[in-house]
């Protein structure tokens, strides 16, 4: 990311490289003044900056005067504006601007709606239901088994990496969960989470369902599923970048 936002600043002149004139002028590749006339009319109308039609000459005089006036528009309401305004408060002392939590007037009777319907479509499940549930669809149970690779001789297999699998993701330890599962002890849960899910298996059993997933038609809406950032994350982006911004939340 950073050559290619070195390669555009460079494109734009916004970069220069010390001793590269002796190799290639950069004026040379800027558009003959002539023909920047010929083109700044329409330019300036498609930028709106220029209304169609209008033949007063655009400098920098002209560029500053018309910044001036739009921010003069929308001071004047902002500031006509503010005596109502229960949201926004201007520090007497400091003189800094501040926005008080925004808080919601309450569901509208459509919103309400709207959320039983989805309810009714789609029940709550239970976290040991999911569990079972994806290792029936997908299968990602047959990744998980003991370092011998021979299966242990155990009636119901998918069930016990099922509760495995419960009990190692949850982080509850080995005897906690035993009190709410009949017919297994802490013990064995802890000798079954250690010896069933190997760090490699287990990844492989996540690339299953990182697939499965991928599959899915509502999942191929949001993209190929070539990149993709988690919340948090933090990217590169230009210095000084008016498209870029942080998420309070983060």
């Amino acid at each position: 990311m950073d050559f290619t936002a070195l390669a555009e600043e460079l494109r734009t002149g916004e970069v220069s490289v010390v001793g590269s004139e002796e190799y290639a002028d950069w004026f040379e590749q800027l558009l003959a003044w002539e023909a920047v006339q010929e083109r700044l009319a329409s330019y300036l109308v498609e930028v709106g900056l220029a209304e169609p039609g209008e033949s007063a000459e655009f400098d920098a005089k002209f560029f500053r005067q018309q910044l001036e006036d739009k921010l003069r528009n929308a001071a004047a309401p902002a500031d006509a504006g503010y005596p109502e305004n229960e949201g926004l408060v201007i520090g007497p002392a400091t003189g800094t601007p501040s926005l008080k939590a925004f808080r919601a007037d309450g569901q509208r009777p459509s919103a309400k709606r709207l959320e039983w319907e989805i309810k009714a479509r789609m029940p709550g499940r239970s976290l040991m239901g999911i569990v079972a549930r994806t290792s029936q669809w997908v299968e990602w149970w047959r990744r998980v088994g003991p370092p011998s690779g021979s299966e242990p001789k155990v009636t119901d297999l998918l069930g016990r990496y099922v509760i495995v699998t419960f009990v190692k993701c949850t982080n509850m330890g080995s005897h906690e969960p035993a009190r709410h599962i009949l017919g297994m002890s802490g013990h064995e849960l802890s000798v079954r989470r250690e010896s069933a899910l190997l760090d490699r298996a287990a990844n492989e059993a996540i690339s299953d369902l990182v697939n499965a997933q991928a599959r899915l038609d509502i999942s191929q809406a949001w993209g190929d599923g070539i990149a993709v950032v988690a919340d948090g994350s933090h990217m590169d982006t230009y210095l000084d970048n008016l498209l870029s911004e942080t998420s309070a939340g983060q």
